[in-house]
């Protein structure tokens, strides 16, 4: 008998294993395709991105830079096709974090202080002049830190969203064979960043000249070419962008041009976001959509016009409202026998 309870199995285990033994090793592996923990990675991610959204909140470009850099160098080592290879937790706050920095107000770039001459008095009393750091150009780190987000874009297997920020950093797209991990602004690239900057034009065209339409569209907008932008959106087919780009260019002949090829449905609102109401008249007017001249005109308090126009669209129990609100008792009067001929017939 006390043979027999020796032989028997611990905790459990019916195998006649120890506990600590594993069936399959190969479960539990959790290494990515380059032989990098994606385990350990997220949870570096994880750590780095509570540092990333304080910067974030701040618009503290530098810190946002420096943070994404090290997300960077450990999202490299493990060679992911697609995001969906990350857990749920990190996958999720990554995807928020990537949202709210490309969504970030940009940097207005500081007015220059008036500069007062010496005179003899101030030479002589004046203590010795102390030297300041140079203030860092905060548009060139807004740049960089879109460079950044394009190549974690690019180390997370998604080249469309890699492509956008490229091309709105303004600095050129680095070969997949190339490290993803460059900075654009130091001397590894073998460029400074102010030739970058004037390059982009270069770059927008070597787009152009590869059919690249919308990025160098892109590239245009984010360098506030409309003109350009919207003369390249419109090559693509982008009626819709190429309208907004217009409209931010002042461009009113342009704009008409491109509006005819817009969809009703989306013309509209965007002439009403971009405060085009001159050419949103005149587009519905041309369409003969009355109701939608009175609803303007109700909007600029000119309930007179707007009657007007409600009757011409057969609107007439609002064509007496609008009456009555601009005191026109007679119309009013007028435009009630007719909605009552109306309804006998």
């Amino acid at each position: 008998m006390a043979n027999q309870s020796e032989e028997r199995p611990r905790n459990g285990d019916r195998s006649g294993k120890f506990k600590g033994g594993s069936r399959d090793s190969s479960r539990n592996d959790t290494r990515g395709p380059g032989g990098s923990s994606i385990e350990s990675a997220s949870y570096r991610i994880q750590t780095d991105l509570a540092l990333l959204e304080k910067a974030l909140s701040s618009a503290d470009f530098p810190k946002q830079k420096a943070s994404l850099e090290t997300v960077l160098r450990a999202l490299k080592p493990l060679r992911l096709k697609s995001i969906e290879q990350l857990d749920f937790t990190t996958r999720g706050r990554l995807l928020t974090t990537l949202a709210r920095l490309g969504r970030q107000k940009r940097p207005s770039a500081a007015p220059l202080e008036a500069v007062q001459e010496p005179t003899a008095e101030s030479l002589v009393e004046a203590p010795p002049l102390e030297t300041k750091p140079a203030v860092e150009d905060k548009t060139a780190l807004f740049h960089e830190v879109l460079f950044l987000i394009a190549q974690v874009w690019r180390a997370l297997g998604d080249e469309n969203r890699a492509a956008a920020f490229f091309s709105e950093s303004g600095h050129p797209s680095p070969s997949m064979s190339e490290t993803p991990n460059v900075d654009p602004a130091a001397g590894r690239t073998g460029l400074s960043s102010s030739t970058v900057r004037r390059d982009w034009r270069a770059h927008a065209k070597h787009l152009e000249e590869n059919k690249r339409l919308v990025d160098a569209a892109k590239l245009h907008e984010a360098h506030k070419s409309y003109t350009e932008a919207a003369r390249l959106f419109e090559a693509s087919g982008d009626s819709r962008n190429a309208l907004r780009s217009a409209l931010t260019a002042k461009d009113q002949v342009l704009a008409r041009r491109i509006l005819v090829s817009v969809p009703p449905s989306f013309a509209q609102p965007i002439l009403e976001k971009a405060a085009a109401y001159e050419l949103l008249m005149d587009y519905l007017l041309t369409r003969g959509e009355f109701a939608g001249i009175a609803k303007l005109y109700e909007r600029a308090r000119q309930f007179d016009q707007a009657a007007l126009a409600w009757e011409k669209a057969g609107k007439f129990s609002a064509a007496r409202k609008a009456f009555d609100r601009a005191h026109d008792s007679i119309n009013s009067i007028r435009v009630r026998e007719i909605e009552l001929q109306s309804l006998k017939e």
